[in-house]
């Protein structure tokens, strides 16, 4: 009875108890002072960019479009889109989290572990509490591993293909469907190749539409959004750290060092053999997905700390299968009290483990907010509110360009927005738009520069913009300010 009890409470309350800690977490990242992020205004402006049939808002060539798609519909219906894109972040969240309690089940009491390693993250609990695309494409990852598991081979497919169109570089999900189906051993090749087709049929109806898209939205140049993806993070300054995804996913939870444990234990056949059909593809699959994906990043040479978040998923179940292993190796032979007092300490660690670097975060941010993040910066937001509020005294109308290289102000203002980020190409965009009604602003430390031949470009175009007639500053955040100028005809400039 007592047994039963036990067995009761970890398979229907844990899973509980972790959603409920994750909430209070979640609540506690949320109401920190968060500065909009760029790629936050980026997403919010092409959503409103596609349902004002390109009236107002931006619209980035290298972005998938569904997540713009999903918080633009959010606007149209006058949610506040970034309000509402967090709080779908959450949901987004508590769904993939009960996909990965229900890929679990064959570790019986244990199968709220991965949960916990995904949830209770810093990683998780930091970027979800910004609107960005990684929760929507880490829910179509967990769906695609899910109906993959199921032989759904048409659903993975499906859900593969929204991947790609919500983050491309998740759709390793596929590919690492398509390398697991090649290398079964088991499978003939007859229904290899059924597999196979039913995938990719599926995928490639899917994003289908996307290419066709581009066919008329770039003349014909269907791959040019991936193309210039490709440009655009390879002439980012280079970050040669090979360990850097492993350090940032130890450092959100020491655990996921036991992620390695099941990835070397495939290798023997032996361990292959004592475990279901069943577990050996899910761990497979799991394996060859978290190392394809930490080998793409790592090889990439733009690295930041949010793209650990698509190995989260895999490296969860990984970490948890881990561990479950070393408990079992070295408690299968202890009486069952014994058994429960090593279970416990080690649900103790795994929560511990969990919520101390998130608690740290907070705490850090609460008696220096400052030095926390450049996104957690609230003079950087009253600088731009401030900003808004001063064009209104300045006729700022609908109809008003708005040039800038710091395209927040998308999510401020409904004004079409033109992006002066990069100095290459500023110069060719003032000239196409100096003519238009409209206003400059500059963020004086957002020009982004990584060579000399940009710097030298920088500043040109800053001494030309100066000829412009300035309107106002803001305040300063940090080193920086926005400056704001009036457009007016070209010919006033050059004459």
């Amino acid at each position: 009875m007592e047994r039963s009890a036990v067995k009761k409470f970890r398979s229907e309350h844990w899973m509980a108890l972790i959603l409920g800690l994750f909430a209070i977490l979640f609540v506690g990242f949320l109401s920190l002072h968060r500065a909009l992020w760029f790629d936050e205004a980026i997403y919010i402006g092409m959503g409103k960019w596609f349902f004002s049939h390109g009236k107002i808002g931006i619209f980035d060539s290298l972005r998938p479009l569904l997540f713009p798609i999903w918080v633009g519909s959010l606007w149209k219906l006058g949610i506040n889109p970034r309000v509402g894109a967090i709080f779908s972040n959450f949901i987004f969240a508590i769904l993939s989290s009960i996909i990965l309690f229900k890929l679990s089940k064959p570790l019986g009491k244990f199968r709220a572990l991965p949960v916990v390693f995904f949830l209770l993250n810093i990683l998780v609990l930091k970027f979800y509490s910004f609107a960005l695309t990684e929760p929507l494409a880490i829910f179509f990852v967990c769906l695609s591993i899910y109906y993959f598991m199921k032989r759904r081979y048409s659903l993975f497919g499906v859900f593969s293909g929204l991947t790609f169109l919500t983050r491309f570089p998740f759709a390793i999900v596929f590919l690492t469907g398509i390398v697991q189906i090649l290398i079964d051993k088991k499978m003939r090749i007859k229904s290899k190749l059924s597999k196979i087709l039913s995938s990719a049929i599926s995928f490639f109806l899917v994003i289908l539409p996307y290419f066709i898209f581009n066919y008329f939205k770039y003349n014909g140049h269907m791959f040019y959004p991936l193309l210039s993806a490709v440009r655009t993070v390879s002439s980012a300054p280079p970050n040669n750290d090979l360990l850097f995804y492993p350090k940032v996913l130890l450092s959100s939870n020491i655990m996921f060092a036991f992620a390695i444990i099941p990835i070397i234990l495939l290798c023997f056949k032996s361990f292959r053999n004592r475990i279901s059909r069943k577990e050996v593809s899910l761990l497979l699959f799991n394996a060859l997905a978290f190392l394809i994906t930490l080998a793409y990043f790592t090889h990439v040479i733009h690295k930041e700390s949010r793209y650990a978040l698509a190995m989260l998923p895999y490296a969860s179940l990984l970490a948890a299968y881990g561990l479950v292993f070393i408990y079992k190796r070295f408690f299968e032979h202890k009486s069952w009290r014994i058994k429960q007092a090593a279970l416990i300490l080690i649900i103790s660690i795994v929560v511990v483990s969990g919520v101390r670097t998130p608690i740290r975060f907070l705490n850090r941010y609460a008696t220096h907010p400052e030095r926390t993040d450049y996104f957690y910066n609230q003079n950087l937001s009253h600088a731009r509110r401030f900003v808004v509020q001063n064009l209104k005294n300045y006729s700022l109308t609908d109809s008003d360009i708005i040039l800038t290289n710091d395209v927040s102000f998308t999510y401020y203002t409904d004004n079409k927005i033109v992006s002066l980020v990069f100095p290459d190409y500023t110069m060719k965009i003032l000239d196409m738009n100096l003519n238009k009604s409209g206003f400059i602003i500059i963020n004086t430390c957002n020009l982004k520069c990584y060579d000399a031949k940009c710097e030298l470009e920088k500043s040109k175009i800053l001494s030309f913009i100066d000829k412009f007639p300035m309107l106002f500053r803001s305040p300063r955040f940090g080193d920086c300010r926005y400056v704001v100028y009036k457009n007016q005809p070209i010919h006033s400039l050059r004459g």
